[in-house]
């Protein structure tokens, strides 16, 4: 009788250590540097000296927008526009991109697995994985079990640029992420600004693909060893270009100054300078340039226009 409430303590014992242990291992968690400089806490577990950490509350943590499928076992995140797919027991994960609807697979060395509803990825075969599809590095210290998320750096020294029209013309503004060498602008008459900077990088393909907006109707750049120059095809009625450097920020403000209505009406009376390119030939009624050569106007020309046509300026 004594040996079996001996032994019956030890199984009691046993069990409810068991109990504490797995309800530990549930409350253990991973600290989670936000790139706000916020820390959230994320739940982990620990296998055959292996870290794992919940997507769930990464995607939750992040703000990605997530689905759980707990009758399929699996988790889906959306990151980059990349629906990317964990299931359980599997060191598979499906990248779907959404624009073109193309899936690659993506093998891990550890298997995700599910515990208490939550799904567990490793976090050193998780890193090179997210940084592959988003725009931030993630480090992991394992001693402090703590992770850090922060912007990478870009190689380009200008992100972008951005196309305002404004009351009196267009501003373009050079998105900068750091201080930039000296910059030199040159508005032709023929229409085509160039801005030469020194020692900036961009990417020329997302360059050249900025929409037309304003006065603006082209963009195009062409990258240098030692510097960058962007070439700006503007309409007709631009007459200046003013570059100046934000104060406040390493951006750089390109103004537009074009013509009013009123500037205009006097432009085009006969006998003011008219368009020099557009055709020798060309006829007007009214008295009045025709709108094809309104299009190919430019200050400073060298011809002008007559009820008769266009001819040399005197």
């Amino acid at each position: 009788m004594r040996l079996f409430r001996f032994l019956n303590a030890i199984l009691c014992f046993v069990v409810i250590s068991f109990c504490n242990a797995q309800t530990m291992e549930h409350q253990a968690f991973l600290s989670l540097r936000l790139p706000t400089g916020d820390t959230v806490a994320i739940g982990r577990a620990d296998s055959a000296g292996t870290l794992y950490f919940s997507l769930n509350d990464f995607f939750i943590s992040m703000r990605i927008p997530a689905s759980v499928s707990d009758s399929t076992g699996k988790i889906e995140g959306l990151m980059a526009m990349q629906l990317v797919r964990f299931t359980d027991r599997s060191p598979f994960i499906v990248i779907t991109e959404r624009t073109t609807n193309t899936s690659t697979i993506y093998q891990m060395l550890e298997n995700v697995f599910r515990k208490n509803g939550d799904y567990f990825v490793s976090a050193n075969a998780f890193i090179p994985l997210y940084e592959r599809l988003s725009e931030h590095r993630l480090t992991f210290n394992a001693q402090r079990t703590l992770m850090l998320i922060d912007p990478l750096r870009s190689p380009y020294s200008i992100d972008g640029i951005q196309i305002d029209k404004k009351i009196n013309g267009t501003l373009i503004t050079i998105k900068a992420n750091s201080k930039l060498g000296d910059v030199e602008s040159w508005l032709k008459p023929d229409g085509w600004l160039f801005v030469t900077i020194m020692g900036a990088k961009i990417d020329t393909d997302r360059i050249d693909a900025t929409k037309p907006f304003g006065a603006v109707r082209k963009v195009m750049a062409f990258q240098s060893p030692a510097s960058l120059q962007l070439t700006f095809q503007v309409t007709s009625d631009v007459v200046q270009a003013e570059t100046v450097n934000d104060p406040t920020s390493n951006d750089i403000h390109i103004s537009l100054r074009t013509l009013s209505t009123a500037e205009k009406e006097a432009r085009y009376l006969p006998g003011t300078p008219c368009s020099g390119i557009a055709s020798s030939v060309a006829r007007n009624s009214g008295g009045r340039c025709t709108s094809e050569e309104r299009d190919f106007f430019f200050f400073g020309g060298s011809l002008i226009c007559t009820p008769e046509g266009i001819s040399p300026q005197p």
